[in-house]
């Protein structure tokens, strides 16, 4: 509920992962997380669901040493399969 929120401004879903991509792995994100279909709506525009599946695409890429999240199995189970 929080995120779109703390986005500044129309962006898109693939415009928020673009400016956050340190990793080459934003296709793969999108399609594990079933993201392709919502990369051109604005953020404030999804589903919580589609919401979630965003937050961790955000998070999972960037480079990190730790995850923290309630979710964390899915996670581990993502960062495993990339």
């Amino acid at each position: 509920d929080h995120i779109p929120r703390a986005i500044k401004g129309p962006m898109t879903v693939s415009q928020m992962l673009d400016s956050k991509v340190e990793l080459d792995n934003k296709q793969k994100l999108c399609d594990v997380l079933e993201l392709n279909e919502v990369l051109t709506r604005e953020v404030g525009q999804l589903s919580g669901g589609e919401l979630q599946r965003f937050a961790i695409a955000m998070t999972c890429i960037q480079r990190a040493d730790v995850y923290v999240s309630r979710p964390l199995h899915i996670l581990i189970h993502l960062k495993l399969a990339l």
